[in-house]
């Protein structure tokens, strides 16, 4: 059977103080896998490496959100299954032992609203992540087609420049042609008629 850790335990092993690891149960729990036993909780072993990781990141400067983040990319997320209890029939129970299964039922049923309530939060961390991944995605990718827009626009640039520096090349060569055509026709007109051949 595995063994569980108190948060007192845990907090020892990371090397931190007790309050501090209590805060950060309850601030990352979705990554903390834990039993109830009575009113005490307790921690799987490798609760000590997450929380002595989220003390690193804090010692970093890491704000709560950044480390949720990164947990988030690194850890599976917890989610308790909750056990289905079953009850004596309450035909053949005494009245006291009735009323004590029903004020049981009552507690469980506050710590199942109480365990959906915190589901919901976690679904609710999930989707923002989810929304924040995809942002991030929507900026890598306009700043992607921005850099190809530039690249195009640099290729497309320095490809008018070519042309336009081959075209003056070509119109001043032609320009050169026509001048030597037109010095050469001028310079026949001046020949005397029977020297038009020469």
């Amino acid at each position: 059977m595995e063994e569980y850790l108190k948060i007192a335990d845990v907090a020892k092993q990371v090397g931190i103080p007790e309050t501090t690891a209590r805060r950060y149960a309850e601030l990352f729990k979705e990554y903390l896998h834990h039993k109830t036993f009575g009113r005490t909780k307790k921690y799987k072993p490798e609760a000590v490496q997450i929380m002595q990781k989220i003390s690193g990141l804090y010692q970093e400067g890491k704000t709560t959100e950044e480390i949720r983040e990164i947990l988030g990319y690194e850890l599976p997320q917890v989610v308790d299954a909750v056990e289905e209890k079953k009850y004596p029939d309450t035909a053949t129970l005494p009245p006291h032992a009735f009323l004590s299964m029903m004020v049981m039922q009552a507690q469980e049923n506050q710590q199942l609203k109480e365990y959906l309530y915190e589901q919901a939060k976690t679904i609710q961390r999930l989707q923002e992540t989810v929304e924040q991944m995809n942002s991030q995605l929507a900026k890598i990718e306009q700043t992607s087609q921005q850099d190809t827009i530039k690249t195009l626009n640099t290729q497309i640039s320095s490809l008018e420049k070519r042309l336009e520096e081959t075209y003056s090349k070509r119109a001043k060569e032609l320009e050169d042609k026509l001048n030597d055509i037109r010095l050469k026709l001028e310079e026949r007109k001046k020949r005397p008629w029977w020297k038009f051949w020469d």
